[in-house]
């Protein structure tokens, strides 16, 4: 039975292929008429994913070369500049959630399938479809049939989700759907076994319902793909409304990962001289306003290593430090004239700790931080799909 659950999963994404690629192509075109290929799907594939494609040839030839594999990674690696402005925030978690299916099911010789289950494939059907509800109602439905057809199920209506979702989650939602003690209890296995290992163990161990199996097995997962696990252990460890036991669980596997952080309670907002100590999860660290940004920038620059000085400027514009009448840049270069460096010495930015840029520029971070500047840092900072969480 495992060989048909396979094909049934694989059927799907045939069917999806040709208007997933057509509408990805189009999408890519549209942006850049001359150079969507080479720019947008070549570079950003790099040489392995790209050998089996052309290096140049008629729209259709080169979408008719994408495979499913191909297609899910170019939405993720062109998501920011692109297709953010062109789908949902929903539609890049199916999109995470299905690239985690096809690599189970894909290049699987017969004599290593695994055993999946039926919800898995009910689930990874469900995924496809409303992954490909707002780009074709038609092959969204193909793939409802496909599952009618497979499992008996009634018909049921078609329509796009709510934009609030269970697949539109913060890092905290995320946290919620699976549960935190289960989250501690089984975090290895969230961090090593495959989704349908996961699915089998809590059906083995809890007395989860078939969808509430899957929903925590593909969430959990998605944490740890996101690389925030870490910092979900940070916030288990200081929650208010979880057993002592979990909690001390939870710091006793930051600590065993290497990831210790400053404080095992919540800082207080405000201490006896009126200054503000609110402090932030980011990365799985506990940080206060001035170590955050500093952070967030680095991890930013680290994703996007090319990034020139103004490039980056303009990512993290000086509005967003402007307050009460200091206006500093945040991000600025290492000037050696005395002049500027007199402007902007360690007063106002951390001068030993600076960063080369692949440009060659030096740059140093701004570190005038408080209460009143810190939440538009933030709000950037989540535009650019960082995940940072409040510890008050």
């Amino acid at each position: 039975m495992s060989n048909d659950r396979y094909e049934i999963i694989n059927k799907a994404f045939r069917i999806i292929l040709p208007s997933l690629a057509e509408y990805i192509g189009k999408t890519l075109f549209e942006y850049n008429e001359k150079a969507w290929w080479n720019l947008y799907v070549l570079d950003k594939l790099g040489e392995k994913s790209t050998k089996t494609l052309p290096k140049a040839g008629s729209f259709e030839d080169c979408i008719n070369n994408l495979d499913i594999h191909a297609c899910l990674l170019i939405i993720i690696r062109n998501w920011e500049n692109i297709f953010k402005h062109k789908m949902k925030t929903r539609q890049l978690n199916y999109v995470h959630l299905l690239l985690d299916i096809r690599n189970e099911v894909s290049h699987v010789t017969t004599g290593a399938l695994k055993e999946i289950s039926d919800e898995y494939v009910e689930h990874a059907l469900d995924t496809m479809k409303l992954f490909m509800q707002p780009i074709s109602q038609d092959i969204a439905k193909q793939i409802f049939e496909i599952k009618k057809s497979a499992f008996n199920v009634n018909d049921e209506p078609i329509k796009v989700h709510a934009e609030k979702d269970k697949n539109n989650m913060s890092l905290i939602d995320m946290i919620r759907t699976v549960g935190m003690s289960t989250f501690v209890k089984y975090y290895d296995t969230l961090e090593k076994a495959s989704i349908n290992d996961i699915v089998n163990i809590l059906e083995k161990n809890e007395k989860y319902t078939v969808n509430t199996r899957s929903t925590k097995a593909l969430t959990g997962k998605r944490i740890f793909r996101n690389n925030l696990q870490r910092q979900a252990l940070g916030i288990i460890s200081s929650a208010n409304n979880v057993d002592e036991n979990i909690k001390k669980k939870a710091i006793e596997i930051i600590k065993m990962k290497g990831e210790i952080l400053e404080s095992n309670k919540s800082p207080n907002v405000v201490d006896k001289k009126g200054k503000d100590n609110t402090k932030y999860f980011f990365n799985g660290k506990l940080l206060g306003k001035t170590p955050l940004v500093r952070a967030v920038i680095k991890e930013y620059i680290k994703n996007n290593n090319n990034m020139t000085l103004d490039e980056l400027q303009k990512k993290f514009p000086g509005e967003l430090q402007h307050y009460k009448g200091y206006k500093f840049c945040v991000i600025e270069n290492i000037i050696e004239e005395y002049a500027e460096a007199e402007r902007i010495n360690g007063k106002r930015f951390n001068m030993k700790d600076t960063v080369v840029l692949k440009s060659g520029q030096n740059i140093v971070i701004c570190n005038q931080w408080g209460i009143g500047n810190i939440n538009k840092f933030i709000d950037r900072a989540r535009e650019l799909e960082f995940e940072i969480t409040v510890q008050a």
